[in-house]
């Protein structure tokens, strides 16, 4: 359940906005598809690889940022609700999403790693 409430709390942080057809994300299922894109690029990156793990989130700088919009915007349609509702909204936003499960997949991994 922890794990599922992190991976949701990075789709919530990494939202965007944009328009149809431009290649960006435009909904919150892909944005997440972005981070698992993300994830499996810096897999075999060092932690420690500061700079090495910078250039794979920097090939993906348009697409975060339109993601961060659309976490702003789904933020503020939801100021006034409660962390229940708030986490209830990004859970059906991501119902039936697929990249949800690779990236609790790739979450663990990550962690598994870190502390071998």
């Amino acid at each position: 359940m922890l794990k599922k409430s992190m991976v949701i709390g990075v789709a919530a942080l990494t939202l965007g906005l944009s328009s149809c057809g431009d290649g960006m994300p435009s909904t919150m299922c892909e944005c997440m598809e972005v981070q698992v894109e993300i994830m499996e690029k810096s897999m075999d990156i060092p932690m420690e690889d500061s700079e090495g793990l910078q250039a794979v989130n920097d090939q993906y700088k348009a697409q975060q940022e339109a993601c961060e919009k659309m976490g702003k915007a789904f933020d503020d349609k939801h100021k006034d609700a409660s962390r229940e509702d708030r986490k209830a909204a990004q859970e059906k936003e991501l119902e039936g999403c697929d990249a949800m499960d690779r990236m609790e997949e790739l979450y663990e991994k990550r962690m598994e790693q870190s502390r071998e």
